[in-house]
This record gives structure tokens, C-alpha cells and sequence, in this order.
């Protein structure tokens, strides 16, 4: 939604902030990092607490198997993009100079991009350390501009995994993470809120028995409210924002329910998808539909059409790409038990 309304039609729709964090593009980012550091260690940490004997291998299948989930999945929306530019279907460079994005004037220019750029690309340059936004300069097609998070995705994942298993079942795991996070916040390290994750795994496995009160539950969902229509100011204060709403949502047995309700269970299936398709559709479906209907809606009206187009059209494209990536997800993991020379049942 940042993408489709508020950086399409950046000239003509109010500040984003207005809004709160709904439709902030950069702290939804942030948080999907912070999920990232939770999903990643807290099956891990689970199993240590449990005695399970096979710990350490599942996690070093999982660092085994990231890249591969990661770029698969890359390499298809790549492909994807690629197809769109040389058929002729990316009609982003037609749109009035006036509206559109510098990075995105530079990005999805009529370029005539090649076959071995694309897969260069995607399977390596940006899983590579690089300045983040803006991304220029950048010797080659930026096929995908919110690819700029992938290395960060990759290398915070490796970081996590190393961490993981370094400190294992360590009586002051919960103080050493908190320590990380504060020196890579101090350092504004986008690392920072993967460490977060870290930290609400084990707050979470520490808390996950209590019970809360009705009033607590309540209470629990205006903090979550509150938090929707705030937004940190500092970068410092955004890893802890992050952190405070994914332990809100988790908490509590309101939220827990609404977030793991059918629709937000399968918005959260098609995510990946989603992230990796919807710019593919904004360059050809929503710009298309915006060059046809300017000169005869207004801008309210525009603004509907075309981004009600893109939004149907990325959710249908996310649906159908979700087998590539379901498909990623298990190729990745046999490769992770190939590499680390387990079978299926451990």
C-alpha cells in the first residue's frame, strides 16, 4: 500500500506519517526484521530447552538452506520483471517526469536490460553489502528496488544463526542479547532489530504460559492501537517500537486471534510473494492504468482506479507466484539436509 499510493502518487497524497504506522513502508520493513530474528531462533531455542539432541542441526540446515530459499524466489521475481520490461508491458517511464520517483526514474527506465544481467542480479548482487537506499550508484539494472533488503535479510539471518549457536543455552542469553541490540541500535545497524527478534524469542518461550486478566487483554490492545497510530523518532526508538508491537500482538489472546484469523494467516502465506511481485505489477498494470484514465478522472478518481487495479492484480500475482515460493521452501530445505548430511526425520 506505501508502495502503490504513497510513493506512486507521492505529489499528490497527504505525508504517509499522517497515518500512523499503517502505511509506512520503512517500519514495516523494520518489523519483518525483527520477525526474521524471532522466526529464526525461536524453534532453536525451544528445542535447548526441551533437550532435544538434534538443536544444532536444524539450525545449521537452516543456515545451510537461506540462501537458496532466498534467492530462488528472487531469481523467479527477477525473471518476472525482466519478462515485463522486454515485452514491452513497463510503462513506468511513460509517466509524467514530474510524479515520478528519483529511484524509481532510475530504476525502471526503458532499459534494454539482458538475459545474464538479470540472473547476475538476483542471485548475487544483492545478496552483497552495498548502500542501502538510494541504491545508486549501482553498475547494472536494479531490476527490483525493494530488493535492497535482501542482504540485509541474508547477512542478519547468518549473524543470527552464528549467535544462535555460540551462545546455546547460556544462563545470560537473554542479558547477552539485550546487550547486542542496544550496541547495534546505539550504531543505528539495521542487525540491530534481527537481535530484537532474538530477545522476544526467549522473552516469548519465558511468557508464553501466562494467562492475562480480560483487563489485561484489553489494556493490551489499546497499547497495540496506540502503537498503529504513532511512530518512533529515532532509530533508537524504532528497534524498541518494533520490538514492543510484535511482543503486543503476540501476547495477548484478542490480538493473537485477529493476526492468526484465516485472512492475516493467508496474507502471511503470500507475503514473500507478495514483497516480490507487487513491483512487477506497479511498473505495468497500475502505470498502465494510469496513463489510460489521467485526462479523464480526477486525481482522487485516478488514484482509486489504478490503485485498486495494482493491488487486485499484486495479491492475484502473489497467489499464483506463492507455489514458486512454497516450491523454494522445500527445495531449500533438501538442500539443507543434503549439505548437512541429515535425512527427513531429524
Amino acid at each position: 500500500m506505501f508502495h502503490v499510493f504513497f510513493i506512486f502518487y507521492d505529489q499528490w497524497m497527504p505525508d504517509f506519517r499522517t497515518f500512523g504506522i499503517i502505511f509506512d513502508g520503512t517500519i514495516a520493513v523494520h518489523i519483518f526484521f525483527v520477525l526474521s530474528g524471532f522466526s529464526l531462533t525461536i524453534n532453536y531455542f525451544s528445542k535447548l530447552e526441551a533437550g532435544a539432541i538434534d538443536a544444532d542441526v536444524t539450525i545449521r540446515r537452516m543456515a545451510v538452506a537461506r540462501y537458496p530459499r532466498l534467492a530462488i524466489p528472487s531469481l523467479a521475481a527477477c525473471l518476472m520483471m525482466y519478462a515485463v520490461i522486454k515485452s514491452g508491458y513497463n510503462y513506468y517511464f511513460l509517466i509524467p517526469e514530474e510524479l515520478k520517483q528519483e529511484w524509481w526514474r532510475w530504476a525502471y527506465k526503458n532499459s534494454d536490460v539482458s538475459f545474464g544481467e538479470t540472473f547476475k542480479f538476483a542471485l548475487y548482487s544483492i545478496f552483497l553489502p552495498s548502500p542501502f537506499i538510494p541504491v545508486v550508484p549501482y553498475n547494472g539494472p536494479y531490476l527490483i528496488t525493494n530488493l535492497w533488503t535482501m542482504s540485509i535479510e541474508f547477512m542478519g539471518s547468518m549473524l543470527v544463526f552464528i549467535y544462535a549457536l555460540s551462545v546455546r543455552n547460556n544462563k545470560r542469553r537473554l542479558l547477552i542479547s539485550i546487550a547486542i541490540t542496544v550496541g547495534l541500535s546505539a550504531s543505528e545497524s539495521y542487525f540491530a532489530h534481527f537481535f530484537a527478534g532474538v530477545v522476544l524469542a526467549d522473552v516469548f518461550l519465558k511468557t508464553r504460559q501466562i494467562a492475562l486478566p480480560k483487563w489485561a487483554d484489553l489494556t493490551n490492545i489499546a497499547v497495540i492501537t496506540a502503537l498503529l497510530a504513532s511512530r518512533p523518532g529515532t532509530f533508537y526508538s524504532d528497534v524498541f517500537f518494533c520490538a514492543l508491537l510484535v511482543f503486543a500482538v503476540s501476547l495477548g489472546g484478542y490480538s493473537r486471534a485477529l493476526f492468526g484469523s484465516v485472512p492475516f494467516r493467508y496474507l502471511g502465506s503470500i507475503s514473500f510473494a507478495l514483497y516480490l511481485v507487487h513491483m512487477p505489477v506497479i511498473v505495468s498494470v497500475q502505470s498502465y492504468f494510469f496513463l489510460t484514465y489521467r485526462d479523464h478522472f480526477s486525481q482522487a478518481g485516478i488514484i482509486s482506479i489504478s490503485g485498486l487495479a495494482s493491488v487486485i492484480a499484486s495479491l492475484i500475482a502473489a497467489h499464483l507466484f506463492s507455489y514458486i515460493d512454497h516450491r523454494s521452501t522445500r527445495l531449500s530445505q533438501q538442500f539443507g539436509r543434503l549439505i548437512t548430511g541429515t535425512n527427513p526425520a531429524t
